[in-house]
């Protein structure tokens, strides 16, 4: 019976945090959404030119020692879209990778026969093999669309079509995300967790969609999509350890201040469930909303709350030498062109209150 009423205090707690999440999500949408263009400081969006027929889809996959997952994900991403013939993939392996990640998505592309680029980050934490896959994939492939696809999840039926689609149906559009879902455990896998745990996850599951679709968020989990030129534009993701994609929700908000639009396609993403029910789905919930706080209230920086979040400095996971020569590295990223620099130098310096501190 304790057991019981635990779980289901779990439950609640975690519908709650979900509910505290979204009063979050929400204040920063208005700071970065609303109020900009209610005040608007910068140039009116311009739109681009329409997308040609057979555009180029290049998937960005950061990966950090996921040799189990990556080919089960290549797979699904490419057997499931429509034009396979568009899509290019693009590997890029966090710092500290020691597994066949690389092997397992090589061999994966020569039984498939797409197109697959292996890049290595020189920065630790999450940020790094974002950024460096994502200015790559844009700088190689103009005109295109750049999606970013996590390890552990899987894209829906034409989801290609999807993403096509949405281009089509207003020329403002730059980008967007899918609905977030969460797959259930393999029915052997089932009976190893209680009804509760499963019920909170499937709560997670809903407020998560709820909140894409509420916000047009533009998070990991959601496989954001943008063009090639408007990913160039806004500086693409920060080479943070942790966070790295709120910072790039709250730089797309921004941009459809200016008039651009990010949509939600009607068709959901399949995250996989075991890192949430291995580690419990109230923790990870908790620990997500801890991490939110002080980075939107408090302002703490990627790299203090990814110790919070993983129990370790990013160098220490990546097995780097010391912070101080993590630092120092730089990532091997494309030269942007002339019109961009401008911009780069005004997010390095918006960056550099996140510089990598001593453990």
């Amino acid at each position: 019976m304790l057991t019981f009423i635990e779980e289901l205090a779990g439950v609640w707690l975690t519908w709650a945090l979900c509910v505290f999440n979204l009063g979050m999500a929400t204040c920063s949408w208005i700071r970065n959404r609303v109020l900009p263009a209610l005040m608007p400081t910068q140039p009116a969006f311009t739109p681009y030119p329409q997308l040609k027929p057979g555009a180029r889809i290049a998937v960005v996959v950061p990966a950090l020692n996921e040799e189990d997952g990556i080919g089960r994900t290549l797979r699904a991403c490419y057997e499931r879209a429509e034009d396979k013939s568009r899509i290019v993939f693009y590997v890029s392996l966090g710092l500290g990778t020691n597994d066949g990640t690389a092997a397992v998505a090589r061999a994966t592309a020569r039984k498939l026969g797409f197109e697959l680029h292996v890049l290595e980050a020189d920065l630790p934490g999450r940020g790094p093999p974002h950024m460096i896959a994502g200015i790559r994939a844009s700088a190689e492939n103009p005109g295109s669309v750049v999606m970013f696809l996590h390890a552990d999840v899987m894209m829906p039926k034409s989801w290609d079509s999807h993403i096509c689609k949405a281009f089509q149906e207003d020329k403002r559009t730059v980008g967007g995300c899918f609905r977030f879902g969460c797959e259930l455990p393999p029915a052997n896998e089932l009976s190893e967790y209680s009804k509760l745990e499963i019920l909170a996850l499937q709560v997670t599951d809903w407020m998560y969609g709820f909140r894409v679709r509420l916000l047009n968020c533009n998070e990991g989990d959601h496989a954001p999509f943008i063009r090639s030129e408007a990913y160039l534009k806004m500086g693409g993701h920060p080479a943070w350890p942790l966070l790295e994609d709120l910072e790039f929700q709250r730089r797309a908000w921004q941009m459809t201040a200016t008039g651009a639009r990010f949509t939600v396609v009607p068709a959901e993403t399949q995250c996989d469930p075991r890192r949430w029910l291995k580690k419990g789905v109230l923790k990870v919930t908790w620990l997500n909303t801890l991490v939110y706080t002080m980075h939107w209230v408090f302002g703490w920086s990627g790299h203090k709350l990814f110790r919070v979040y993983y129990g370790k400095c990013p160098e220490e996971v990546a097995g780097a030498p010391s912070p101080r020569r993590a630092h120092r590295a730089r990532a091997h990223v494309p030269v942007l062109p002339k019109s961009q620099l401008s911009r780069r130098r005004e997010l390095a310096r918006a960056n550099s209150a996140h510089r990598v501190p001593k453990c």
